[in-house]
């Protein structure tokens, strides 16, 4: 018979079980710890269905204990405190009343699993820094059945309480790549695994993604909000894309110009249009 969760009630939120959600409007130190925090009902929830996530902790207002009890991991530790207590406790108005600490699981090296669909396409963010913006390419990236997002130590840390919150927790189930060395992995992916890296583009010589022929397995590299991708991007791939638009119309925010392309990119057969 499964065990309950242990059930640990809180009266002080001076309490050091509490720390790691802290004043987390104020702090964002993932990068620097083995942790991570998951905020709000359908994030947490997303967590707690992802079993191959190890958690520390859940958090959980007493008015919304009972709303979340059957989804609540057997054997997992929960601290329970007043809803007025937790919203004092991150240092926002906090209506959901709901987080989770997991451990962040780093994958330093893009592996994917053997026996995957032929048609294969990696996004690539070497330096996408807005924290809503990676969130929602990780979303996206989920919904169109990328195989997975390489993150760049430039960009967001993926696992910042706003990546995880804006991805809605689909980063729990796509998986997301950390090289330490951004350039050196990319090259690795064209020469050793088969991948063409294509850049996202506004530049003259880009094809249009109405034309595209995409090959069998794709590294789409999407280069920074303000800049664009930088020249030793650029080097690294061998060809370019641009997604047609009013001649008025300098770019797109980041995000919205990764849908449009994983969405023509999921829907595309290697060597014909996109």
């Amino acid at each position: 018979m499964e065990s309950e969760p242990e059930f640990q009630w809180i009266e002080s939120l001076d309490d050091p079980r509490l720390d790691v959600y802290r004043d987390l409007k104020k702090t964002n130190a993932t990068r620097r710890s083995d942790v991570f925090i998951a905020e709000g009902r359908l994030v947490v929830e997303r967590l707690l269905a992802a079993g191959d996530w190890e958690l520390e902790s859940v958090l959980v207002s007493a008015e919304r204990l009972p709303r979340i009890r059957d989804r609540l991991r057997p054997g997992g530790l929960v601290y329970v405190v007043s809803h007025a207590a937790c919203s004092e406790l991150v240092g926002f108005k906090f209506h959901a009343g709901l987080l989770a600490c997991g451990r962040r699981r780093p994958r330093w090296r893009v592996e994917l699993p053997e026996g995957g669909p032929r048609q294969t396409t990696l996004i690539a963010c070497p330096q996408v820094s807005m924290p809503d913006n990676l969130g929602s390419i990780i979303r996206l990236a989920a919904a169109f059945r990328m195989a997975g997002v390489v993150v760049g130590p430039m960009s967001a840390d993926p696992f910042s309480r706003r990546v995880v919150r804006v991805s809605m927790g689909n980063i729990f189930g796509i998986p997301v790549f950390e090289p330490p060395d951004f350039e050196a992995e990319l090259a690795r992916l064209v020469q050793a695994e088969g991948f063409e890296a294509v850049g996202a583009s506004r530049s003259p010589r880009a094809e249009p993604l109405r034309a595209f022929q995409r090959a069998e397995r794709t590294v789409l590299v999407l280069g920074n909000e303000a800049t664009g991708l930088r020249a030793d991007w650029e080097a690294l791939c061998a060809r370019e894309v641009t997604i047609e638009m009013a001649a008025n119309v300098d770019s797109l925010n980041v995000s919205t110009a990764a849908g449009i392309l994983m969405y023509a990119f999921s829907g595309s057969r290697a060597g014909g249009p996109a």
